[in-house]
């Protein structure tokens, strides 16, 4: 079961045989969770996908990159990670290079890298997406927040000569990316950030997703989920160049190596991605890479260690 921190009760913490705290701060409701499942002898695993439980790289959060948290703040929230994490020896990671920082930080700890995997409640549903329909030329970003304005300056300049080449190209946007947006010409649609569960009609409307991110610490440790989310309905994603998404090169990943790579492989995509036999192999790629089912009997072979 899913809870937040604020709705754990005792009989909830008897009732489970291990509990999974996600992204744990240290604070008051942190260590009662912590002490009451020691003295009840559970099991406790801490799983973080970010590298935000290092002091040491917290001018390399996107939020303080792309000013939307002072840095003092950061800082303050990745020291509670970090006085949270030292606290466990089973750790979860969503990234094999975020268990390297992990393992660096913290040597003895038993650290086990759970990928991403494509959201179970999409399974019933994916016989009504229809990967026979040709899709209509058109990019997609699912940016979020304002905290992706670098990652977007990545790939900007290359979207734009894209569109200026092809009028019957677009470029959907969901969330916000700055002020660059407007120069990039009338091919440009920017909708309100997208909540999850309507994920699956943006993905309706596009042929390609993208995946920008600036070269930092901090982003290297990301994980694929935008490519995940995308091949899950047999779209490719163009994508910086990261560890998570080179283990999803053979899924539908076009990596972009280098700044001037991010044309070619864009049309590259967008060609591939008119073909209902590559949809249909990115669709069974991404299922076999990323099937939640077997991400949870892995984790339940980590919990016998």
């Amino acid at each position: 079961m899913l809870y937040h921190c604020s709705e754990v009760t005792p009989s909830i913490l008897l009732k489970s045989d291990c509990v999974v705290l996600h992204r744990p701060r240290n604070g008051w409701r942190f260590r009662w969770i912590l002490n009451f499942c020691r003295a009840f002898k559970k099991k406790v695993v801490c799983d973080f996908d970010d590298l935000v439980m290092d002091p040491y790289f917290a001018e390399f959060s996107p939020a303080f990159l792309n000013g939307v948290r002072k840095i003092s703040d950061v800082r303050l929230d990745f020291e509670k990670h970090e006085k949270a994490i030292s606290e466990f020896d089973f750790i979860t990671v969503s990234t094999e290079e975020l268990r390297v920082r992990v393992l660096k930080r913290w040597p003895s700890s038993c650290v086990f890298v759970l990928p991403n995997s494509v959201y179970h409640g999409w399974y019933s549903e994916k016989e009504e997406y229809d990967l026979k329909k040709t899709p209509p030329r058109v990019i997609g970003y699912m940016s979020g927040t304002r905290s992706h304005d670098r990652d977007f300056m990545e790939c900007r300049h290359h979207l734009k000569a894209l569109l200026d080449e092809d009028e019957g190209l677009s470029l959907h946007i969901y969330g916000e990316v700055g002020d660059g947006v407007s120069t990039l010409g009338p091919q440009v649609k920017v909708f309100p950030k997208v909540p999850f569960y309507n994920y699956k009609s943006c993905y309706e409307d596009i042929a390609v997703a993208i995946a920008p991110l600036e070269n930092t610490p901090f982003n290297q440790c990301k994980s694929s989920l935008k490519a995940i989310e995308a091949g899950f309905f047999g779209l490719p994603t163009v994508a910086s160049h990261n560890g998570d998404f080179e283990r999803l090169s053979n899924s539908g990943v076009w990596l972009v190596n280098d700044s001037n790579d991010w044309k070619n492989q864009l049309t590259g995509a967008l060609d591939a991605s008119q073909s209902f036999e590559y949809r249909s192999w990115v669709k069974s790629r991404s299922i076999a890479s990323s099937n939640v089912v077997e991400r949870a009997r892995e984790f339940s072979y980590f919990l016998k260690k």
